[in-house]
């Protein structure tokens, strides 16, 4: 991948910071949005790694609703009770032929529990990923609903950190917001 087709623009603070970790692996999502954010990285700025996409990282699936926003999804006809239960009963009313809260659960309960189960003090991971999955990881560490997090303000390119040991995970930051001017 040409490092130049990433669509954003890294700040030399966001740069820093990630030069400044100690990588020992970068995990990505398999969806284009963020493999090529990590290849972006791993190829500029932590050469000796390599990028491990696992599908368990990509975002829950909208299923008929996959692409469009929610705008477009309460102004049709078609979807405004789907819609309407969706919002009023998030997460536990899932978009139409879309994957489920407990679905999504699940697939990312695998992946920490891979993480743990390999959890080595001396090795720090660079998970580049989605909102939702960010969402649902500190849903998991905090014991909380997933709705909860939602009220959580987590922007864009934000970096938050969570510490995986074999028998007990902490969230050592939220929203570091190091990217901060860029459009």
């Amino acid at each position: 991948m040409d490092p130049r087709s990433i669509p954003i623009e890294l700040t030399k603070p966001f740069e820093i910071r990630l030069k400044q970790g100690k990588y020992t692996k970068i995990f990505s999502s398999d969806l284009v949005r963020c493999s090529e954010l990590a290849h972006y990285i791993q190829g500029n700025l932590l050469p000796e790694l390599r990028v491990k996409e696992d599908f368990r990282l990509r975002e829950i699936s909208f299923g008929l609703w996959e692409g469009k926003t929610y705008k477009e999804i309460s102004e049709m006809d078609e979807w405004k009770e789907d819609y309407k239960k969706f919002i009023e009963e998030f997460p536990r009313h899932p978009a139409p032929q879309a994957e489920s809260n407990e679905e999504f659960k699940l697939r990312i309960s695998s992946f920490i529990e891979e993480i743990r189960a390999n959890a080595n003090q001396d090795e720090e991971y660079l998970l580049v990923t989605h909102a939702g999955v960010i969402r649902q990881i500190a849903s998991l560490v905090l014991g909380i609903d997933l709705s909860i997090t939602f009220l959580m303000q987590l922007n864009y390119l934000s970096m938050n950190q969570f510490q995986f040991e074999k028998d007990f995970t902490s969230m050592l930051s939220w929203n570091e917001n190091w990217n901060l001017g860029v459009g």
